[in-house]
């Protein structure tokens, strides 16, 4: 395995730059550095194999409207190449290894989910359900899914990690979410249950789409389709 000096390998780095100030990780020359391990990287392009990816050592990355990236490490902004030379001669006592981090905001690392959620919305923890409802309708443009705005009873409240608004909440505050949204669902089938519908006429459509039409006490009518558009079973 090649032995790189600080100077050799940063000017290796740089060689490789595909513009000034731009760094591509993944064609990062492969060594031993000052102690380090270093090569290539391939897995995110926020991280860089120097003991520790970036994210473990608190760097955030900033992309500039001019295309050239900065990093923002231990209160320092420097350019791709200035932060590799930084990292491999960084003290070895500087190195965070504290294995209860559960991850950074703006360089700073937190110890809980809560902690983390709280820091990067800018406010700690919500207790009114009216203003949970409001936050989470603007975390999701409106209950937005897939371009398309829908009401809250028919919203997808799934459990992935990175959809909102669950990305945005703490866990008893999404938990809190779903428990508004099965209520309100619960009260908006009663409402329709009260209207004592009853049925009126099945109409069968050229397409082979078929709707039921039905009236409530009050004389208002709604059609269902029941079965959809369709070729012929012919």
């Amino acid at each position: 395995m090649k032995e790189w000096t600080v100077d050799e390998f940063v000017a290796e780095c740089n060689a490789l730059s595909r513009e000034p100030y731009t760094y591509d990780f993944t064609r990062m020359p492969e060594g031993v550095c000052n102690g380090h391990t270093v090569g290539p990287y391939s897995k995110s392009l926020s991280s860089i194999v120097i003991d520790h990816c970036i994210t473990n050592l608190g760097v955030i990355n900033e992309l500039y409207p001019e295309g050239s990236v900065v990093h923002h490490i231990d209160d320092k902004t420097m350019n791709s190449m200035e932060m590799v030379r930084y990292l491999l001669t960084r003290p070895q006592s500087e190195k965070i290894s504290d294995t209860n981090v559960y991850g950074y905001v703006n360089g700073h690392p937190v110890y809980s989910r809560d902690e983390y959620i709280f820091k990067g919305r800018g406010f700690g923890a919500i207790e009114s359900d009216d203003v949970l409802m409001e936050f989470a309708e603007k975390v999701t443009h409106g209950w937005s899914s897939g371009g398309c705005k829908q009401p809250f009873l028919g919203f997808y409240l799934g459990d992935y990690a990175l959809d909102h608004p669950k990305a945005d909440l703490t866990d008893r505050e999404y938990a809190r979410l779903k428990e508004l949204q099965t209520k309100a669902r619960a009260d908006a089938k009663a409402a329709d249950e009260a209207r004592e519908w009853r049925f009126i006429e099945r109409i069968c459509w050229a397409d082979n789409s078929e709707e039921e039409v039905w009236e409530d006490k009050n004389g208002v009518r709604k059609s269902v389709m029941v079965v959809g558009p369709h070729g012929d079973s012919c």
